[in-house]
């Protein structure tokens, strides 16, 4: 093999062998940073919602509590319905229920009931008198708030979920209750997805009995509280340790006390996603954010790409390189075996007449020197055969 092709060759292994390395090495360290990222979005985002979701639900409580507290409420609960001021009782506390409506849009119904579990006063003219003795929300009701589940209403005919708070005296004896009753849209807002991972990945909340309570981005609406979500990521969110962790200490340290809240496993799709989750104490909720394990990654194709584009642009400059840098190496010696050449067939005169200050120059001129020395000795050797032919042909004589 030529000295031009062995010195463009060993340029090409070597560059091969350093881009492997340096895409190898790159190509970790964009996958460990790629899914660090995905990883810290998906936990924030969770967490951002959780919050949300646990903000939204005290402040219901709260509204709910300070309604129970009003005092035409009381005055209501108190009086014989025989007496004469009733009617006009009854008018203060609808218009109360009416306000709280207006004010909050999210509350589609608010009612008052005795401590017999009969509806004294509501928003719907048509739930008047009903008995609601037998709803747990009324018998769960008597000593602290009560947060009823989303659950469809047959009274209603549409999915809800309520707040009931009990009404007592100064003394603290019970009378009654006060119900809110929420339509969910609000609580769907709070979950819909920001599309920060792409077309997959979605928000959903899960009650306790693993069923969906809120639109899936795959499921839709319809399957609201028929499709049970009976994944990985969701039992690990009503593991017992990890609840009990949030009620005392909510989601700070979660990870240091747990590892890695995410999850990699099946969804209900039976499809790979990276997912976690949050639970939410005031409820029994589960929040649970996930993607599908392709759709953060599917940009590596493009990537792949790219990086074989730039190798086979890097493969022809090192290409060109390992030419210019041969040629620069090889015309010296090319010249230096012509000169040995000339000098073999008696050119005598031949001179390299390179002046570099390298080894090429430093070799040119020790050639050149050899030359000269090989015609001065050649010369003296002519003329010395030259003298002794002479001296021959006279002592011949």
């Amino acid at each position: 093999m030529k000295i031009g092709s062995k010195i463009i060759t060993r340029f090409l292994f070597v560059y091969i062998l350093v881009s492997f390395v340096i895409i190898l090495l790159s190509g970790m360290y964009m996958m460990s940073l790629l899914r660090s990222s995905i990883e810290s979005y998906l936990l924030s985002s969770n967490r951002a919602r959780a919050y949300h979701v646990r903000t939204f639900i005290k402040d219901q409580i709260t509204a709910s509590e300070i309604l129970a507290a009003s005092s035409v409420f009381r005055d209501l609960l108190t009086i014989s319905k025989k007496n004469v001021g009733f009617e006009v009782i009854k008018e203060n506390v609808l218009n109360r229920l009416l306000r709280t409506i207006k004010v909050d849009e999210r509350i589609y119904e608010a009612f008052v009931i005795d401590k017999n579990g009969v509806v004294l006063a509501s928003s719907d003219p048509s739930q008047d008198g009903k008995d609601k003795s037998q709803e747990d929300y009324f018998i769960k009701a008597h000593e602290q708030t009560f947060f009823k589940d989303v659950f469809f209403s047959h009274a209603t005919n549409k999915i809800n979920f309520l707040f009931a708070s009990p009404i007592k005296d100064n003394e603290g004896t019970f009378l009654g209750i006060s119900v809110l009753r929420y339509i969910p849209d609000n609580l769907f807002s709070i979950t819909q997805t920001e599309n920060g991972l792409g077309d997959t990945e979605e928000n959903f909340i899960i009650n306790k009995d693993l069923y969906l309570i809120t639109p899936s981005r795959f499921l839709g609406s319809q399957l609201i509280l028929k499709e049970k979500i009976n994944t990985v990521n969701a039992h690990s969110c009503y593991d017992q340790t990890e609840i009990e962790y949030v009620k005392k200490n909510g989601y700070a340290g979660i990870n240091k006390a747990f590892g890695s809240q995410i999850v990699e496993a099946k969804d209900y799709r039976n499809v790979d996603v990276i997912a976690t989750h949050s639970y939410i104490p005031e409820t029994e909720w589960c929040l649970i954010t996930k993607a599908d394990k392709d759709d953060p990654f599917s940009f590596v194709p493009a990537l792949i790409g790219i990086l074989s584009a730039l190798f086979l642009f890097g493969d022809l400059v090192f290409f060109l390189t390992g030419f210019l840098v041969s040629k620069t190496i090889t015309s010296p010696i090319r010249l230096l075996a012509g000169g040995v050449e000339k000098i073999k067939n008696g050119d005598f005169d031949f001179r390299v007449g390179l002046r570099g200050a390298d080894e090429i120059g430093q070799l040119s001129r020790a050639f050149d020197d050899m030359a000269s020395k090989v015609k001065e000795s050649r010369l003296e050797i002519e003329k010395k055969v030259h003298v002794q032919t002479q001296e021959i042909i006279q002592e011949a004589k």
